[in-house]
């Protein structure tokens, strides 16, 4: 059973490589040689990913570590993190955080100030309208916010194609 448990922490994901470009591989070079023919075949990456950090956690912890340090600005609430690693911690320290509750507002905004969709799919990371009517949006919200703004964005992606978009930091 643990080993079932194993196996469904873990997912093969088969992507194009070189944005979908032939392969220059040499294997492919070769066959072009053997055959006269250029091959129609594209390189594809194969990625084994595990969702289960505790499998790694307890792995470290088998190897008779004296200390293994977990540090960050999101790991609230420890509890779950714990359980979620799998590993119980004997020290912890935990602070409150810098921004008080009364200075977050949370919003999803579905549409931007010129009433087009602000919708964040990978289709449209680097879709100008949409990075155009982001920025314009949060141009306006900075008008109006006392000091300032903390953005959140879907990945670093979607963040660097905006800042390239509007022209760089």
């Amino acid at each position: 059973a643990h080993c079932i448990a194993k196996t469904r922490a873990y997912r093969v994901y088969i992507s194009p490589s070189n944005n979908g470009k032939q392969s220059s591989s040499s294997s492919s070079h070769k066959q072009q040689r053997m055959t006269g023919q250029a091959s129609n075949r594209k390189e594809r990456t194969i990625s084994y990913w595990c969702f289960a950090p505790a499998l790694a956690m307890i792995e470290l912890e088998g190897l008779g570590l004296r200390s293994i340090i977990v540090t960050s600005g999101t790991l609230s609430p420890m509890k779950s993190y714990s359980l979620e690693l799998g590993l119980k911690f004997d020290v912890q320290l935990e602070n409150p955080h810098i921004v008080k509750p009364n200075q977050i507002h949370v919003r999803v905004m579905g549409r931007g100030v010129s009433n087009k969709e602000l919708k964040s799919t990978y289709d449209r990371r680097n879709d100008k309208e949409y990075i155009t009517e982001m920025g314009n949006t949060l141009c306006a919200l900075a008008k109006i916010i006392p000091g300032g703004m903390l953005i959140f964005f879907p990945s670093y992606g979607v963040m660097d194609a905006c800042i390239e978009g509007w022209g760089g930091p």
